[in-house]
């Protein structure tokens, strides 16, 4: 298992720091009110990006010998009492590599194809 330290945010936390990014911009645009077009393209920006960073992590993932590929980052600690150390962790193992593809290119076909029918819509 590969360990990073609490300074390096190198697969698994940017994912959450870019989900929250883009919440914060689609906050933004829904309260400006420039229209659900608008929307649809962040958010479809944003479920690109996330597939893309998954794929990214995965292929990162299978770089590692077999018998390694599993990867832990650190975010902080969470709390220390005596000598038990409890982390906020991020893990990355075949099994979650799975998932991440699954559900954020699941994700992704469903904006592209719900974006599309819509498209012809009044008021999209």
């Amino acid at each position: 298992i590969h360990y990073w330290a609490q300074t390096n945010f190198g697969v698994n936390l940017p994912v959450g720091v870019m989900m929250l990014a883009f919440n914060a911009i689609l906050l933004l645009i829904a309260w400006r009110s420039r229209g659900v077009s608008y929307l649809a393209k962040t958010v479809f920006g944003a479920v690109g990006l996330s597939f893309a960073w998954s794929v990214f992590s995965v292929l990162r993932l299978t770089a590692l010998p077999e018998a390694q590929r599993a990867i832990v980052e650190s975010a902080y600690t969470w709390m220390r009492v005596g000598d038990l150390t409890v982390d906020v962790s991020f893990l990355l193992d075949p099994l979650s590599a799975v998932m991440i593809l699954v559900v954020t290119g699941v994700g992704l076909l469903i904006h592209v194809y719900s974006t599309g029918y819509m498209a012809h819509d009044n008021g999209y």
